[in-house]
């Protein structure tokens, strides 16, 4: 983080006027009855202007207002707004600070990662001091997430050479806390300009060790000092974190500087190294501290909802097919990691990544008795010819990874900060040993079978748990009543929900929820139909989506705050088309602060999915389950495209008949020496798929489509592809082979 200077607003008046009267008609909406502003809501959108966003990104030099990771060169650009606009996280009954959404000071450009991470986040250090409505003085509210105008961060934090940040006061340690200041990218950023700082001050060093043996080494010393000043411009990634670096090999070198002004003091509180070591094991305390909390007791919620907690990366190791995977959830320093969609044929391990993730993370509690109801059997997690598997997760807001280690009759959880449970199994008697572990956040997992609960079955399942995994693991487990649920809700959550549904099913805007008698209809259609009533797919989107919410909202005040992490198998399933294209928009309209980790055999539910959040899972040449993450972004892609591109790996969409000839003939053209009869079959081979016009119409298409299979059929022989990585080295040798096929046609000339 770093301060910058407040600049006046250089917009077109057209802007300024839109934001004008936006604010004007946000001011008349929230004056409104609460009855009248049910199942209604108020967007913001003039501050998403390109005229604004350009401001936004010149007055911060195109980086994150936060984290200072340069914004075009990571991710998407966010609007991220200071104070939250529609509701605050730590007070339920707050309305949100609507009235500062367009303030020039509340907007900040933001990563995705720190965007994510915030959300409607804004503590205070005492809530009596929080303003509810526009006549309230802001400047007396006693904030404890700082800001990039205001604050000075080198007075608030403390940046160590090994990448890490460290809070000096209460301010620092809970911005570090609510933005993830620590997750690995940012880290590993870090880290390597304290490296490249490092190299200059070696270079400094050994210049001034000879600055009495030759004349240029003044100069020298020079350009070492400007190179200095460069990593320090405000223009800079990580500026901040660089001055700290700088400040402490200028206490160490005497370097001339260049003729510009050196704008920032050294940290005199943390100079040493042994209090930056001091300074480094309090944030680590405070880390411990922050991150030991029971979600059984409502008390410790405040903990759990400062900071979120969503899973960083995955290990698997001699997992049932698995021998040894890893899944980071994030790419680079601010990729936000909420979505990760598997794709793979089937008998690739997607299923088994979902219910590894589930058990780790589900603690000893849920596992125990998934084990007494025989649906966790761990000598069935075992790779064949092991003796152990193992699962690890990370996840933000812990120091070390969250570990479940599969033994013959055992599952042994080793927590972040190393207490040990285990599981033991001695035929249907399941023993715990150790002491209780909870669940380090909220979590759900759902298998691809969800079938609508009964009545009757409500009392057999604990659905204010914050763990509920069953239906992962058994098929039967029903899902909520939603009937049952939303006639329980009051009108603000209800009205909250309805919105929800009315996104999820494709309803026009115009469409309601109400509750009579018993019962919840919805106006489709010009009549009030019960949602009972739905058809099938109806109904098994509002299950879904009501068994979530059910418990998210039990932790969280609002779905638009609620977060945790949702483990869903084949997310499109009895979808329709259009349902597909929409689900995973909807779901993250519905519920921004959730992780989902999903597989799915269907192109179409990759729209909504992002560059990045798409994994494929597959078999290398020895067999061995291998993923390969990091794709590009699946919107870039026609349906068609998806389905012979790198993320589903099809060959072609011709009939299962012409692809197993298609089969036969790579596999014939791959020999180099074949016999008369293979000779035979592939000439046979090239007449059926010619004769299919699958070579090509003319001489010159059927000439380039042979060179082209020669490079696919070594491809294969190579193994699985790489398409990101080998396309251009592919179109190189194709093209390399059909010149060398003109210059022979041409007699060698």
């Amino acid at each position: 983080m770093l301060q910058v200077a407040d600049t006046p607003w250089k917009l077109p008046a057209r802007v300024l006027q839109r934001m004008g009267k936006e604010l004007e008609h946000a001011r008349e909406f929230h004056s409104l009855p609460a009855a009248q502003r049910r199942q209604q809501r108020f967007d913001f959108k003039s501050y998403r202007e390109p005229a604004v966003v350009d401001h936004l990104l010149a007055t911060f030099h195109r980086k994150c207002a936060y984290c200072e990771s340069h914004l075009e060169l990571t991710g998407p650009i966010d609007i991220e707004l200071y104070r939250p606009k529609s509701s605050v996280l730590e007070n339920t009954a707050h309305p949100g600070y609507w009235w500062t959404a367009l303030e020039r000071r509340n907007l900040l450009p933001a990563c995705r990662a720190c965007n994510i991470a915030k959300r409607n986040r804004f503590p205070l250090r005492s809530e009596r001091s929080r303003v509810h409505a526009p006549d309230g003085d802001l400047s007396k509210e006693s904030r404890l997430l700082l800001h990039p105008y205001s604050d000075d961060p080198g007075e608030h934090l403390l940046f160590d050479e090994s990448g890490e940040v460290s809070g000096l006061t209460e301010e620092g340690t809970i911005t570090i806390a609510v933005l993830d200041l620590n997750r690995p990218g940012l880290v590993a950023a870090r880290k390597a300009c304290a490296a490249h700082v490092s190299q200059i001050e070696q270079a400094i060093q050994q210049a001034n060790d000879q600055i009495g043996l030759h004349p240029r080494i003044r100069m020298q010393l020079h350009d070492l000092g400007k190179a200095l000043v460069q990593l320090a411009m405000p223009s800079h990634v990580y500026a901040g974190a660089n001055r700290q670096f700088i400040s402490r090999v200028l206490a160490k070198v005497d370097v001339p500087l260049p003729a510009v002004e050196w704008q920032w003091p050294a940290v005199p509180s943390a100079s040493s190294a042994a209090r930056r070591d001091a300074v480094r094991l309090r944030q680590h305390e405070r880390t411990a501290l922050q991150a030991e909390y029971s979600l059984k007791h409502q008390r410790n919620l405040e903990r759990y909802r400062l900071q979120s907690r969503t899973i960083e990366s995955i290990s698997i190791s001699n997992v049932r097919a698995i021998t040894q995977l890893a899944l980071p959830m994030t790419h680079g320093p601010d990729a936000g990691g909420s979505w990760m969609v598997l794709l793979g044929e089937n008998g690739t391990a997607k299923t088994t990544v979902l219910r590894a993730v589930g058990a780790v993370l589900a603690g000893p509690d849920a596992c125990l008795e998934l084990m007494r109801n025989g649906l966790l059997v761990p000598s069935e997690f075992i790779r064949q010819r092991c003796k152990s598997g193992r699962v690890s997760v990370k996840l933000s807001g812990f120091t070390e990874p969250h570990t479940l280690t599969f033994t013959a009759d055992s599952l042994r959880f080793t927590g972040a900060f190393g207490a040990e449970v285990t599981l033991s199994m001695t035929g249907s008697d399941v023993q715990a040993q150790g002491p209780v572990s909870t669940p380090p956040t909220v979590l759900l997992g759902y298998g691809a079978t969800r079938l609508g609960a009964r009545r009757q079955m409500d009392t057999q399942y604990d659905f204010d748990s914050p763990v509920r995994v069953t239906n992962l693991f058994d098929p039967f487990a029903p899902l909520a009543d939603a009937n049952s649920w939303l006639m329980s809700l009051d009108i603000r959550r209800f009205s909250d929900v309805a919105l929800i549904l009315q996104d999820l099913l494709c309803l026009p805007p115009a469409a309601t929820l109400r509750r009579r008698d018993g019962v919840v209809s919805v106006d489709l259609h010009g009549a009030w139909i019960p949602l009972t009533q739905l058809s099938d797919g109806y109904q098994g989107m509002i299950a879904l989506t009501a068994d979530i919410l059910r418990t998210a909202m039990v932790f969280w005040p609002s779905a638009a705050n609620a977060e945790g992490i949702v483990l869903l198998d084949e997310i499109g399933v009895h979808l329709h088309p259009r349902w597909q294209m929409r689900v995973v928009g909807s779901l993250r309209r519905a519920l921004p602060g959730m992780q989902f980790i999903v597989t799915t055999h269907e192109p179409l539910c990759l729209r909504g999915v992002g560059k990045g959040e798409v994994t494929t899972m597959g078999r290398d040449a020895n067999g061995e389950i291998e993923a390969t993450g990091d794709l590009p972004s699946p919107a870039d892609y026609r349906v068609e495209q998806l389905l012979t591109s790198q993320f589903f790996g099809l060959r072609s969409t011709s009939d299962p008949e012409t692809e197993s000839l298609f089969d036969e003939y790579y596999t014939l053209l791959a020999l180099t020496r074949p016999d008369r009869a293979q000779a035979r079959r592939l000439a046979e081979l090239k007449a059926e798929l010619k004769g299919r016009a699958h070579f090509g119409g003319t001489a010159r298409e059927q000439r380039m489509y042979e060179l082209v299979d020669r490079e696919l059929t070594r491809e294969r022989q190579r193994g699985a592809l790489r398409l990101p990585k080998t396309s251009t080295a592919a179109r190189n040798t194709v093209t390399a082979l059909w010149r060398d096929a003109i210059k022979q046609a041409r007699g060698g000339s």
